[in-house]
């Protein structure tokens, strides 16, 4: 583990060696250079970005423990996931010459401020969690990012419920967060679109734990489903409240619900049998790739990967392979990352021309006991219901 908000320069990671890989001359020495994470550390926002950032690490430490490649050093960027922190010390990387690529940024907020910045660098990005749609709308060759935005997840999560749930009346809720009212408003337009009668629309307030108003309107609305747009320091008692006033309709949600938090709530007497939630994400291993990740990141830090861990393993394996192929400086990476095809541990990575992910895939989660299982895939609209038992 590194100290928390530290930058450790590259230098002190990485020496000299020679290249034996492919193309290269055993005489031939390695260039120092380093990969950056970028993204919270510290603060309220740590247990987002610490479990990427130890993806990261296993990486890293397989590709250099390789001796026929070149080593890589990592640089970390504690950005707490405040955008105005992100942006005051993104200059730590953009202007270590060292740092030909980053991992993260993971909150969109923070991606969406230093974005400028990295590009005018010409440094490359490739981001396992920022998941706004605005963020590729201005095209920048240096964006990249490996999951779906919170656009088709809301499309995901809108066939999930119409698929699997028949659903014909909703309500639609958000906690007053930019992430919660965004995700909201997408599924709200996706399911008006699909022709589903959105019978009460509101937010919760975040800094109460008393939602009985919104509980009593969702009540008179004789809705069959729920979806929740928000995180799960409001989702967990707005979600317990519905349950406790007998409303056991499907309870949706996307990723911001995935977490500890909600599945010790459900698991410890939530009366609600259907929970589905949303998530360009791995998190439970279905996949023998996968399976294998798995117990590497159990065996080195004693708890199971959480939501992203995956992505941000594939990640920097994506422009470590970069690297290994001999694209050793920023727009060497930039260009590699244009072309690549890539098959990671959680997808088949590939980039259309504004940096997003050509074919992501969506995970719906249910809860079985105390443990999320995933239940659902959708894959460009099409739901697939999963049978799996692990």
């Amino acid at each position: 583990m590194v100290a928390v908000g530290a930058v450790v320069g590259a230098l002190a990671l990485v020496a000299p060696a020679s290249v034996g890989g492919p193309g290269a001359s055993g005489a031939e020495e390695c260039p120092p250079i380093a990969l950056a994470f970028v993204g919270a550390l510290s603060g309220s926002n740590a247990s987002s970005g610490e479990p990427l950032l130890l993806s990261t690490r296993i990486a890293l430490g397989e590709h250099n423990a390789d001796k026929d490649r070149c080593p890589v050093g990592l640089v970390t960027l504690d950005t707490r996931g405040d955008p105005v922190v992100a942006l005051d010390r993104i200059a730590e990387v953009t202007e270590d010459p060292q740092v030909i690529g980053v991992v993260g940024p993971v909150y969109s907020g923070e991606t969406l401020a230093v974005l400028p910045l990295l590009a005018k660098a010409d440094l490359p990005m490739v981001t396992p969690s920022a998941t706004n749609p605005d963020l590729s709308k201005k095209r920048r060759a240096v964006f990249h990012r490996i999951v779906g935005t919170d656009a088709l997840l809301a499309g995901a999560v809108a066939s999930w419920m119409t698929g699997e749930y028949g659903v014909k009346r909703v309500a639609v809720i958000d906690d007053g967060t930019l992430y919660g009212k965004k995700v909201a408003d997408l599924v709200n337009a996706q399911l008006t679109k699909d022709g589903v009668t959105v019978a009460e629309r509101s937010a919760i307030d975040p800094a109460s734990t008393d939602h009985s108003v919104t509980v009593r309107k969702i009540a008179g609305a004789n809705v069959d489903a729920v979806f929740f747009g928000g995180l799960s320091d409001s989702g967990v008692p707005f979600e317990r409240q519905l349950s406790d006033a007998g409303i056991a309709v499907p309870f949706a949600g996307g990723d911001g619900m995935l977490d500890g938090k909600f599945l010790a709530s459900v698991a410890s007497g939530s009366q609600n049998p259907k929970i589905a939630i949303g998530c360009a994400c791995v998190v439970v291993a279905v996949s023998a790739p996968q399976e294998r990740f798995s117990s590497r990141y159990v065996d080195r830090y004693g708890v199971l990967p959480t939501y992203f861990s995956f992505e941000a393993y594939d990640a920097t394996r994506l422009l470590l392979q970069g690297i290994d192929d001999g694209a050793t400086t920023r727009a060497e990476l930039n260009a590699w990352l244009d072309d690549v095809q890539y098959q990671g541990v959680s997808q088949q990575i590939a980039f259309d021309r504004r940096g997003e992910a050509k074919a992501p895939v969506f995970t719906i989660f249910g809860i079985n006991g105390d443990q999320y299982r995933p239940v659902g895939r959708v894959n460009g609209g099409k739901v697939e219901r999963l049978t799996t038992t692990k």
